[in-house]
């Protein structure tokens, strides 16, 4: 499961199977002064201040991609982070044909 943080074995069910690694967060909240927060915790929500997939905050934390997905699981049922969705729908035709065409034309 997660060796860094207990909290997240609980939330490894249906959550968990909703957050992959381009799952896009960001901090729902920031830490109070005086609250204490497990490290791993609190280096995800310094770095999700503005959206972030899971496997960037893997590579900024220096944590496996596993692990922060199970963090990030947990921190989204708390209610720490919130998932964003993306800014445009993804899979639109016209924009893959772009691409492909793009990647002929090299």
């Amino acid at each position: 499961m997660t060796a860094g943080d207990p909290g997240a074995h609980a939330v490894l069910g249906p959550e968990h199977a909703g957050v992959d690694m381009l799952s896009l967060v960001v901090a729902a909240r920031v830490p109070g002064r005086h609250e204490w927060l497990r490290p791993e915790r609190e280096a995800i929500l310094d770095h999700a201040l503005r959206a972030r997939t899971v496997v960037e905050l893997a590579a900024e934390v220096g944590l496996p991609v596993g692990q922060v997905r199970g963090i990030v699981a947990a921190m989204i049922a708390d209610g720490s982070l919130q998932r964003c969705g993306p800014s445009r729908p993804l899979g639109r035709q016209d924009i893959l044909h772009a691409v492909l065409a793009g990647l002929c034309s090299l």
